[in-house]
């Protein structure tokens, strides 16, 4: 596991162990709480109104949200949360990731399939004040929408997972953070065509739809794609090479694995529904109803070290909706779509395994969670 070497001091008096924060948007409205000795604490109400998607900096000094407003909060000093400021977003935000300089926000967006509807946009972000639009992902050619979006950790490139409806077909689109003009306008790159302007567009095969990416945190030149679809053994996890420098004949070496599980379709969502642990070996990833720990190391053999039925071992028909590992590596939080049962938080604590360690009532639906992370 990671050497974290400085846990956060939430936890209650006499609980004899560390305590990590947890921020969630839900349908009843979005919350911070705590996690310690196997029990979940509310902190406090985020806002009254919900979000669809949430996610800290990479230092988690901030937590931004989105929806149809785009927010950030200082989270700097643990327990609190401090609003810095909003801007109105025309269509909502339902991915949304934030550079490592801290100085740029991008979103991804539900374009209700119209081709004028722009399924990316850049923000920039000051420290204090609401952030401020700069450009819109340029693809309106056809009707995509942004299902998934995550700056490289390196910064300056940010990867697109976008679904285009009119042939339902998968994107992975990279683009960069350096807008173009055109008349008066601003745009982001578009993928495919463009001279010099990306790095390349994946197009996945028929019937899928991007649900989820997420860079290998230990060597940060992997990304791992989730996808849904509803056709008979096709690839649920795609592995890209993020490093791999493909030439315009083809994308040879970007692929280096895809799995499918069983031929079931992973969970119906557009939230993040994939999260890859600190130490890069294992892939935690929603197929159906159950939770999947994929071992990265034997990927060959499709090693599926571990599931995990929320329903059945909560005994609350509960459907999984959002997956989070901890900063450690030793816990993943999960979010559910259940009125009596909002988040599960699951012991990681042996590798290759998952086990029940706490519940969390909510009276919502939980659309998106992420624990804050912890900088040693």
């Amino acid at each position: 596991m990671s050497n974290i070497s400085r846990l956060t001091s939430l936890a209650a008096a006499g609980s004899g162990g560390p305590a990590y924060e947890i921020a969630y948007s839900s349908t009843a409205g979005d919350q911070l709480v705590s996690f310690s000795s196997g029990s979940i604490s509310q902190i406090s109400t985020i806002n009254n109104a919900s979000t669809n998607v949430l996610t800290y900096s990479t230092d988690g000094s901030y937590l931004i949200t989105g929806s149809l407003y785009l927010s950030v909060y200082d989270s700097s000093v643990e327990g609190t949360l401090s609003f810095i400021g909003q801007t109105s977003v025309d269509k909502a935000v339902i991915s949304l990731d934030m550079n490592s300089a801290k100085t740029r926000i991008a979103t991804g967006h539900d374009a209700h399939y119209s081709a004028t509807a722009k399924s990316g946009r850049l923000f920039s972000f000051s420290g204090s004040g609401s952030p401020g639009y700069i450009a819109s992902l340029n693809r309106t050619e056809q009707t995509y929408t942004g299902t998934s979006t995550i700056f490289r950790p390196d910064g300056g490139r940010i990867y697109y997972g976008q679904t285009e409806y009119n042939n339902n077909t998968s994107v992975v689109a990279v683009t960069t953070d350096d807008p173009f003009r055109s008349g008066s306008s601003y745009f982001l790159p578009p993928t495919i065509p463009y001279p010099g302007g990306i790095d390349y567009g994946l197009y996945l095969p028929q019937g899928t739809r991007t649900t989820g990416m997420v860079f290998d945190p230990a060597t940060q030149s992997r990304i791992a794609v989730a996808v849904q679809t509803s056709v008979t053994h096709q690839p649920n996890l795609y592995i890209l090479n993020a490093s791999a420098n493909p030439n315009t004949n083809g994308f040879a070496g970007i692929i280096i694995g895809s799995y499918g599980f069983t031929g079931s379709s992973a969970a119906n969502t557009y939230n993040p529904v994939i999260s890859w642990s600190p130490d890069g070996n294992y892939i935690a990833y929603v197929l159906g109803g159950d939770i999947y720990l994929f071992d990265v190391s034997t990927r060959s053999n499709i090693t599926l070290v571990d599931t995990f039925d929320i329903s059945v071992e909560t005994g609350v028909n509960a459907i999984t909706t959002s997956i989070d590992f901890s900063p450690d590596g030793l816990y993943l939080v999960v979010g559910c779509r259940n009125a009596t049962i909002g988040l599960v938080v699951l012991d990681h604590s042996t590798p290759g395994s998952l086990s029940l360690s706490a519940t969390y009532d909510d009276t919502g639906t939980v659309k998106s969670v992420k624990f804050k992370p912890i900088v040693p």
